[in-house]
Parts: C-alpha cells; structure tokens; sequence
C-alpha cells in the first residue's frame, strides 16, 4: 500500500501491476483502516505509523473527488445556471454487443444534444440506424476491431476529422453552439493490458493534453480514456486546464466498469472532461445494456464570450 501511495502522490509510472492498483486507489489501500486498527489494539508503533500515514493520504486522495476540498468547485454550474444548454452522452459500445439495437434505443431516450461512441463497428453502424437517424450531423469512422468511433450531433458541424495520436485514431469535430464553437474530441486509447498497450495509452493521452492545452475554443474532451482519475496519464490531461465532470459534481468515486460481470463496476474509466468555457451541472451513468461499461451523460453549460462558431477553423 505504501509503494501505490508514492505512485499515486508522485504520478509515477511504475510497473504494471503498480499502475493496475493506482487506479484502484480507493479499494486497494481500504486495508490500512483495519491494519491501523490493529496496530493500535497490539501497540506496534512502526506499523501504526506506517498505517496512519496510509490511512492520511487515501483521505487526501479521495476528497477531491468527493468535493471535501473544493478545488472542482469552479467549474460547476447550479442546474439554472446561465449559458446555452449542451448534454453531452459518451458510451463504448462493446466489440461483441449482441444487442447492439437496444444499446441506440437507450442512447436515443438520454437525450443528449452530443453523443460519442467508442468500438463502432461497421455491423454496429448498421444496428445504430435510428440512433443514427436522430442526429442530422454525424462522423463515423467505423472499423473493424476495437477502435472504431462516431460524433452524432444535433448542432451543425463545422468540420470533423479522424486524425492518428500516438497511433490510434482520434475523432474529433468542431460545433455551432448557438453561434459559438465547442470542439468535441472522442477519445478511446487501447486499455493497459501489457507494456506496449499501456505504452500507447500513455502517449495517447499525453499528446491529447498537448493539444487541450493549445486549443482556444471551448472543448469537451469525452470517451473511453481506460484510466482512472488517480492514474498519472488521466493528471496531465487534468494538468491541461480540463475538468472531469465527475469530479465537478463531487461524484468522483462512480463507477462506469464492468459492467457486466458478477461484480458490480468499481472503475471510473469513462469520463467527460471540459475546458474552462464550459461549466457542468450533472453528470449521471446509465444502464449498461449489453456492454462492458455503463455510458454517461453529462448536462454542460457553454459560458458567454467563447469563441465564435466560424466556418474555418
């Protein structure tokens, strides 16, 4: 526990299996409560100290998350807040969803004015057809495999791309907000099962942070990110000025994975983070349907004074 605990604080990249329990900060340093405990009843003070001083730092690491320390405060909006109005849903699909129909018509009761997709297949593509029909603006980009994406809006579409980052494509596409622009960025790195994959995510989600940081117009940066807000990849990401929804709402210990297993999810891997321009009033996780994560649906408010909505970027 002492070793996840100078992972955590330190945003180290250590071994797998330290990354694995990083991202599991809240369960896997529970243990110091009990070992604390029994320090204390047996009188070892090395171990009590030792204990205490876990027990602090997963107190620490949990209030932000929980909004004990109010940093996220900034970026949360009351639900009459001013601004224009934009929810936003993102959801994985599942490779292998068997009920790839049900999943859309669950999408399409959300209501949400955006709604990004992750492991969009083109037998997907074809299940999704109402979903699809429901949102005038879209750009899929299906692919065989587990990387395949989509951007469905009800706004126009000022442009939209596929681009590689690290190697795997990013979806990305420009908004007209009611005259102002909202870049919306759909986000899917392979999950850490290896060094290389979780090699890939790193410089994944590094380079998305690279560019969050040099992008002026207001920006939701929304998906599948296989990482937890304690990994070190998900900091920077936080370090570029965006912020997870979540955590605005004080909700950062939800859970989105898995989804469909005997246990119930215990990861928050699924995340809508936003830039500055933007303030968050909800967020919500919604039933999984046939997939390995539950989608989330966040309601946004986009700030006067943003950048104009322009055909050319």
């Amino acid at each position: 526990m002492a070793v996840v605990v100078a992972a955590a604080v330190g945003r180290l990249e250590g071994p797998l299996p330290v990354a694995w329990a990083v991202s599991a900060t809240p369960l896997v340093l529970l243990p110091a409560y009990p070992v604390l405990g029994t320090a204390l009843v047996r009188r070892r003070p090395l171990l009590g100290i030792l204990a205490a001083a876990v027990v602090l730092v997963h107190v620490a690491l949990l209030a932000p998350a929980v909004g004990v320390a109010g940093a996220a405060g900034a970026a949360t909006a009351g639900p009459a807040a001013a601004g224009s109005p934009l929810r936003v849903a993102t959801a994985n699909l599942f490779l292998d969803n068997r009920r790839i129909a049900e999943t859309g018509k669950r999408l399409l009761a959300a209501g949400a004015d955006v709604v990004l997709l992750q492991e969009v297949t083109p037998s997907h593509a074809q299940g999704l057809r109402e979903l699809l029909a429901a949102y005038p603006y879209r750009f899929v980009d299906a692919r065989e495999g587990a990387f395949g994406s989509a951007i469905l809006s009800r706004f126009p579409m000022l442009g939209a791309e596929q681009t590689p980052v690290a190697g795997h494509p990013l979806t990305r596409a420009r908004l007209d907000v009611n005259g102002q622009e909202v870049q919306v960025w759909n986000v899917h790195p392979p999950a850490p099962r290896d060094g290389a994959s979780r090699r890939i995510l790193g410089a994944q989600l590094r380079d998305v942070a690279r560019r969050a940081s040099a992008t002026e117009a207001a920006l939701v940066v929304a998906g599948d990110f296989n990482a937890t807000r304690w990994s070190p990849e998900l900091a920077r990401l936080r370090s570029a000025g965006l912020t997870d929804a979540h955590e605005a709402t004080h909700r950062g210990l939800a859970a989105t994975w898995p989804a469909d297993r005997m246990v119930p999810p215990f990861l928050l891997l699924d995340h809508v983070l936003v830039s500055s321009g933007l303030r968050v009033a909800s967020v919500a996780e919604l039933a999984a349907g046939a997939s390995d994560h539950r989608p989330v649906v966040a309601d946004l408010r986009l700030q006067a004074g943003q950048r104009q909505a322009t055909a050319a970027s």
